[in-house]
């Protein structure tokens, strides 16, 4: 029987830790570092899904704004009330709602939209382009979802993030890169 539940609950109280103590300054000067990688090694293209950053995560804004400065559409996620991931269409600068989670998001008078490339928080990843969530499954669903099988999945964190090795379980969604302060990952073929 496997412990993997167990073993990723005390991973990710252990990343989760070790990421609060991230100062902001120290995030903003990754923020432009993941930018860089995230530019010189990738080709983005059709809609680019971001996130708004939440509790230290590595924040993509910097990256989103060039993204935006280049003429690419971008969306951000919207959490429905039966944890469903839309996305809708967002610019740097549009107006923002909390929602229940308090995690900021479009206004629902924004387009929905089905996005080509998703930057994807994280509390852990490794060798493989398994990615450890905060437990909820909710990107794990959407990436399940035959729409998505395609898109790109994109990692957004911290080197300090990288694990030899994760728990798996058969739901859960693998990444074809990851971008941090210190190099882009690769996991495709």
């Amino acid at each position: 029987m496997s412990n993997a539940p167990q073993d990723k609950a005390a991973l990710r109280r252990r990343m989760l830790a070790r990421r609060d103590l991230v100062s902001l300054a120290l995030r903003e000067h990754h923020a432009l570092q993941q930018r860089d990688y995230a530019l010189d090694g990738l080709h983005f293209k059709g809609v680019v899904a971001g996130y708004r950053p939440i509790r230290r995560e590595a924040d993509p804004t910097p990256l989103l704004q060039v993204l935006a400065d280049r003429g690419l559409t971008l969306a951000l996620p919207c959490m429905e009330e039966s944890r469903t991931l839309r996305f809708r269409v967002w610019h740097p600068g549009d107006p923002l709602r909390e929602n229940r989670l308090g995690i900021e998001e479009p206004l629902m008078t924004a387009p929905e939209i089905m996005p080509d490339m998703f930057l994807l928080p994280l509390v852990a990843f490794d060798e493989e382009g398994r990615r450890l969530g905060y437990g909820g499954g909710d990107y794990d669903r959407l990436l399940a979802d035959k729409a998505y099988e395609r898109a790109r999945r994109i990692g957004y964190a911290y080197e300090f993030q990288k694990a030899d090795r994760l728990p798996s379980e058969p739901h859960d969604a693998t990444l074809d890169y990851v971008v941090t302060e210190a190099r882009l990952y690769r996991f495709l073929d």
